[in-house]
């Protein structure tokens, strides 16, 4: 049991020390917000701030997931699609299907539209680099 518990807090501490790591450190760090890009992720996801990973996104509130990863690739304007899965804390998993797009004219800029949002806005990320 104590080993269990060992186990858990290391963990725990682990995840800490994650969110206080430079948003520059971090692989692939695009947010929704490029102001924060010099902060800490967790300053970022207090203030609302949305981070996209080639398999992911998440914020404080919620994280999203889908398995075939995101070419990061702006040499033309492309559109990729990934159906995948949202999750909030507890037993809220509903799924998704997500489109990205990026465009030449637009570099470090990638754009991401999801079937839950019905506005038909796209959410915005920026390269932090």
């Amino acid at each position: 049991m104590a080993g269990r518990f060992a186990q858990r807090a290391r963990i725990g501490l682990s995840v800490m020390a994650i969110a206080l790591i430079p948003v520059s450190a971090l692989a692939e760090p695009y947010l929704s917000d490029p102001e924060y890009c010099g902060g800490t992720i967790s300053a970022a996801y207090e203030d609302g701030v949305m981070a996209l990973y080639a398999t992911g996104a998440e914020t404080i509130e919620y994280g999203c997931s889908w398995d075939e990863e995101i070419r990061f690739d702006w040499s033309e304007t492309t559109t990729q699609i990934r159906p995948g899965y949202c999750a909030e804390p507890g037993e809220f998993i509903y799924p998704e299907v997500f489109v990205f797009g990026m465009s030449e004219s637009e570099p470090d800029v990638i754009l991401m539209w999801s079937s839950s949002n019905q506005t038909g806005e796209a959410t915005r990320f920026f390269a932090c680099e």
